[in-house]
């Protein structure tokens, strides 16, 4: 096998993917609020709250007091780790919580992540997003 076709043949081995995720998880308007569970004074809840290791947050969130990185087109594509869980949010410019990207909008992240052969990447998104919202391609 020529070093071309090994380069070739690990390519596509390894998957080395693209995720283009228009509306990747449109997760538009949520939120909390409100004042919290009220429990009687006489129960108390203790305990600890961890997130997965694998748990990654998108780079662009509507949030202004979060950290920024874009990640809208493929040369600044988001890196993932393998395995990954990734939460994000996309909008539409004028929908969703007044945030960073309520007046311009977030109609889409990329993220690039190395796979494996026969890996499979599986899309979850809230029911207010149409299916041509997101897409997955490899590159």
């Amino acid at each position: 096998m020529t070093e071309k076709n090994f380069k070739s043949q690990l390519f596509r081995n390894t998957a080395a993917a693209l995720l283009i995720g228009f509306g990747l998880l449109c997760i538009i308007g949520t939120g909390g609020g409100g004042d919290g569970l009220r429990l009687p004074s006489q129960h108390r809840i203790s305990g600890t709250v961890r997130a997965p290791d694998n748990m990654l947050v998108d780079s662009d969130v509507n949030d202004p007091g979060a950290l920024y990185a874009s990640n809208d087109d493929v040369n600044n594509a988001q890196i993932l780790t393998n395995p990954a869980v990734v939460g994000g949010y996309v909008n539409i410019a004028g929908t969703g919580e007044p945030g960073r990207s309520y007046i311009d909008g977030d109609p889409k992240d990329i993220y690039r992540v190395t796979l494996a052969a026969h890996q499979t990447v599986t899309m979850v998104a809230a029911a207010r997003c149409p299916p041509w919202a997101f897409s997955v391609r490899s590159f």
